[in-house]
């Protein structure tokens, strides 16, 4: 009879993790917890959060450098707008979407996106 082997898991992470890893490649790290967000950003001190507006308080902010090319999608932003925004001369706003989307794929807040 053959035995399965066994695997061994790692537990999850609680806390906050400088230098986490976007295990999923979705843009975000630590995702679902209070310490999510976007690759390549770290938190100097950890702040005592007593209500999530308190959260929403220091996220919004906290300020985020962006490569040149590329940008940080707002809240409330969708692939339309960041093309208006960006739209390059010659092009309409559907067609630089397109683009948009094949650089990136579906885009959401708090995502950097290349321009391209």
């Amino acid at each position: 009879m053959k035995m399965a082997n066994k695997r061994t898991y790692k537990p999850k992470v609680e806390g906050y993790v400088p230098q986490a890893i976007d295990g999923d490649n979705d843009g975000l790290v630590q995702d679902g917890t209070e310490f999510e967000r976007p690759v390549g950003t770290e938190i100097d001190e950890l702040i005592e959060v007593t209500e999530i507006d308190d959260v929403v308080e220091v996220i919004e902010e906290t300020i985020i450098e962006a490569k040149p090319g590329t940008y940080l999608v707002q809240s409330g932003e969708n692939i339309q707008t960041v093309a208006a925004k960006f739209l390059p001369e010659g092009m309409t706003r559907n067609e630089y979407a397109k683009k948009l989307y094949k650089l990136n794929g579906n885009i959401g807040s708090g995502q950097v996106v290349k321009l391209g």
